[in-house]
């Protein structure tokens, strides 16, 4: 929900506009990458995305840092 509520707030500015369609010419994406991202990243689903955390990432080797002030 964040990624689609939160997509049209990338173009907030000139520059957000600038740098998104940076993305397009970097990441070679296509033209109207833009128009279906929104249904795009609505057809995943949570169980895309555990299968692909466990395709890539290994639970077990993790390490998790945490960082702060210890106070007594």
């Amino acid at each position: 929900t964040n990624l689609i509520e939160g997509f049209p707030l990338r173009f907030d500015s000139n520059q957000h506009i600038a740098d998104m369609v940076a993305l397009l010419g970097f990441y070679h994406l296509p033209t109207n990458y833009f128009q279906t991202y929104q249904a795009t990243i609505a057809k995943v689903s949570n169980q895309d995305v555990t299968q692909a955390f466990n395709q890539y990432l290994n639970p077990t080797e993790l390490l998790t840092i945490d960082v702060g002030t210890i106070r007594s």
